[in-house]
Formats: structure tokens, C-alpha cells, sequence
């Protein structure tokens, strides 16, 4: 690691408690004039300020930060140094490591004067620590230069990273990519899902606050606390538009109410039409029911007489069995009586 040539004042607020992901350590090898070394700012969670005399290097940082943090469309590279009259400096520039112009009598015109060649990577690294969770995450983009653009990739991982142990010794980006997605971290091409993963880990529920970082790193003084909350964090609003809008969604709305009312007059109209309606389907039922009943009518009846008269004749026939053995009972006594007769008989003969 090697120091920068700049002064870093850390407040410590051991006494105090602090919540939430706070900045451990940012890393930086080979962006813009930071060359070759890894370059560390070792902030271990506290508040912390960086000062140095001109060209030492804050505004480099603060672009590295943004390059971290804001998409590239967003970004205002520069605006911490207050020079408004410079705005040469963008990613190609600081992945090459411009540090001067020449000029050229044969072209006419000037030619930057580089301090890395092309495909020489540059990496930017952020260590976040929630101490009351424990949880870690870091972030880190790699950039180089290929065709006269440049190129990148994103990481994200939920553990501490750092330059010289998980990006340093490789041969091609293909190779670090492999290496870093075997130590579980997640691999992007794309700054909005990248974006969207680290966001998620921080618990950054939007972007409005780096857009918020993104406008203040350029401010050097407040004049008037209600212009800057008017600037920087709130949007700018369009009154116009807002009332032509507002005009727009009163004329939509009177229409719906409109139409509700419409409808419900319509409903009221059909309430009795729907009630002779639903007479009509029980009627029409009750009709349906009778004409069933008057179509199984005789075969109910006939399968009631036919229940009736088998159990009269079951009857009558039990009946006849009795009948039928008094019969045989008074046969054998009439037999009897007879046998007497003729017994009587003889006696009274002899």
C-alpha cells in the first residue's frame, strides 16, 4: 500500500455508536496520476477530511467515488476542484493517466501526455462494514482502454475485498472474472444492475441519494441553506406542467364522475326490470315444476295404489291362512263330534 500525498484527519467517534454501512477503506491503482501503487485511504468507519494544496489529488479521489457510485451519465467529473473552466477530465482520461499536454507543430494542436498505455486496467475499490450486523460489502470496478474506448466490468461482493489479495496477478480479464466469481462474487457488465445489486446490500431503497452525492461534491459554500435544499435535493419542478397536469387529471376525474353517474342512474333505471326479471326466472321455474309434477303425477299415484293393494292383499291373505285353519279346526272337531254321535249310537242301540 502506499500513502497518499495528502492529508487524511479522522474525528474518532469511539464513544459514540454509529449505525448503518459506514466506509472502511477506498482503494485506488493506476487512476489518473495515482500510478502503479495501490493507493489507500484507510478510513476504518470514522468522519473523515481530506486536504492537500492544488493538484495533489482530491478532485482524482472524489471522481473515483463517483465512478464507483454514479452512472456515467450523471457524473460531474471535476466539480470539486471549483475550476469551472475545466472539464477535460473523463474515465478515458484518468484510466490512461493524463498529466499534461504538448503541443505539436505538425498537427497543430496539443497531445496528452499519458502515464499508462492502453489495456493497462484500472480498479477502484470501496470496503463497506455495518458494525452492528457485521456485514460486509464491497464494491469495485476494473477499467481499460481497448480501441480507443473504454472498457469495464463491475463487482459486488458481500465480504471484505481488496486490491493487492483478489485483483492483483492476473493475465486477462477473462482470467480475474473467473477468480472473482470462484470467491462467490457477482460479476456485471451493466452499471444498473451492478448499481441496483449494491444498492440493495446498503439498503439504499433509490438512487436519490447519490444523485444528491453526485450535485454536492461541486458545492464550496452555502449562501442560503433554502437554495441549496432548493438545488440539490429537491427536483426541479416545472409549475406549469404541474398545473396543466393537475388541470388535466380535474378534467379526467369530472369525466369518470361523469360516467359513474351515467352508470348509476342506468342501474337504478334497470333495478325494476331486474327485479320482474328475476319474478319472471322463479316463475318460470314454479311452471317448469308443476309441469313435472303433473307428468309424474300418474305414476306416483299408480305407484302408491300399487303399495296399497299389496299390502291389502298381504293382508287378505293372512287373513284367508286364519280363516283356513279355523276351517280345519272346526272340520276335526265337527269330526269328532260325529265320531261321538255314532258312539252315542251304539251305545244306546246295544
Amino acid at each position: 500500500m502506499t500513502q497518499l500525498p495528502l492529508q487524511l484527519e479522522q474525528t474518532d467517534y469511539s464513544g459514540k455508536k454509529s449505525s448503518g454501512f459506514r466506509l472502511q477503506r477506498y482503494e485506488v491503482l493506476n487512476w489518473g496520476t495515482f500510478d502503479r501503487h495501490i493507493w489507500t485511504l484507510d478510513l476504518q468507519g470514522q468522519t473523515a477530511l481530506l486536504t492537500g494544496a492544488n493538484g495533489s489529488g482530491k478532485s482524482t479521489l472524489v471522481d473515483g467515488l463517483l465512478t464507483l457510485l454514479v452512472p456515467n451519465r450523471s457524473r460531474n467529473y471535476n466539480l470539486a476542484s471549483g475550476d469551472t473552466g475545466k472539464r477535460e477530465r473523463d474515465e478515458k482520461s484518468y484510466v490512461q493517466g493524463v498529466y499534461d499536454c504538448t503541443s505539436s507543430e505538425e498537427s497543430y494542436g496539443s497531445k496528452s501526455k499519458l502515464l499508462r498505455e492502453n489495456r493497462t486496467p484500472s480498479i477502484l475499490l470501496l470496503y463497506f462494514l455495518d458494525a452492528d450486523s457485521q456485514q460486509k460489502v464491497t464494491m469495485a470496478q476494473v477499467l481499460w482502454v481497448q480501441e480507443g474506448k473504454v472498457k469495464k466490468f463491475f463487482v459486488v461482493h458481500k465480504d471484505e475485498l481488496s486490491i493487492k489479495t483478489d485483483f492483483d496477478g492476473f493475465n486477462n480479464v477473462a482470467e480475474l472474472k473467473k477468480r472473482l466469481r470462484a470467491n462467490q462474487a457477482e460479476v456485471f457488465d451493466n452499471f444498473n444492475k451492478y448499481s441496483a445489486n449494491f444498492r440493495r446490500l446498503l439498503g439504499l431503497q433509490s438512487d436519490k441519494a447519490l444523485d444528491l452525492f453526485n450535485q454536492t461534491v461541486s458545492i464550496k459554500e452555502i449562501k442560503s441553506l433554502n437554495e441549496f435544499v432548493r438545488s440539490h435535493m429537491l427536483e426541479k419542478t416545472d409549475v406549469r406542467a404541474k398545473i396543466q397536469e393537475l388541470q388535466k387529471n380535474y378534467e379526467d376525474l369530472t369525466v369518470c364522475h361523469n360516467v359513474i353517474e351515467q352508470a348509476r342512474l342506468q342501474l337504478e333505471v334497470l333495478v325494476p326490470l331486474n327485479e320482474e326479471a328475476n319474478n319472471y326466472e322463479g316463475l318460470t321455474k314454479e311452471v317448469a315444476d308443476l309441469q313435472h309434477n303433473l307428468e309424474i303425477a300418474p305414476a306416483y299415484f299408480a305407484s302408491r295404489k300399487l303399495t296399497l293393494l299389496t299390502a291389502e292383499i298381504t293382508q287378505i291373505e293372512q287373513q284367508l291362512i286364519q280363516k283356513q285353519q279355523d276351517k280345519d279346526k272346526s272340520d276335526r272337531q265337527l269330526k269328532d263330534l260325529r265320531q261321538q254321535e255314532t258312539d252315542l249310537k251304539v251305545a244306546i242301540s246295544q
